[in-house]
């Protein structure tokens, strides 16, 4: 007799839903379901748009050992998606309420040796990028430079 695997329920028919279902169901099981409250695809989805942050800044180990594994398929020359990652860093800009997730997000780059995560001062982020006028009262910045951004739409030359 063979065992039966267990059924599955998935909330959230982003791509971490839809691809978590793929996954499960590449490894036999035959129970999976995957429910949203919007239409495919959904509107709370971040891959929805055609543009996308590509990034490895996540309290969740698991998250950033994702994103990494991400980052490298899109940074690989021999990628079916090679040319389509533009690695420009990004800043996660944020309030007292979240700045506990970004301090756990810091610590979590310079536990697993990703260098150049940091914070930084409005006047740092001014002379980084003087096209930002802004004085970001109450903000904490945190940047990382091995993040960037990837447009799938293809225009033809």
């Amino acid at each position: 007799t063979t065992m039966s695997k267990p059924s599955v329920l998935i909330i959230g028919g982003g791509v971490f839903g839809t691809s978590t279902a793929y996954h499960l169901v590449e490894r036999g099981f035959d129970q999976v379901t995957v429910v949203d409250r919007f239409e495919p695809p959904s509107r709370d989805s971040a891959a929805t748009d055609l543009n996308k942050v590509i990034r490895a800044d996540y309290p969740n180990p698991l998250y950033a050992k994702l994103g990494l594994e991400t980052l490298g398929v899109w940074k690989d020359p021999r990628s079916l998606f090679k040319g389509l990652y533009k690695e420009t860093g990004w800043v996660m800009g944020g309030h007292e309420a979240t700045n506990g997730w970004l301090e756990n997000a810091k610590d979590l780059a310079r536990r697993t040796n990703r260098p150049g995560v940091e914070y930084l001062t409005a006047e740092q982020m001014r002379q980084k990028w003087p096209a930002l006028s802004g004085e970001f009262p109450g903000w904490t910045n945190l940047y990382s430079p091995q993040a960037g951004w990837v447009s799938l739409l293809l225009i033809e030359p």
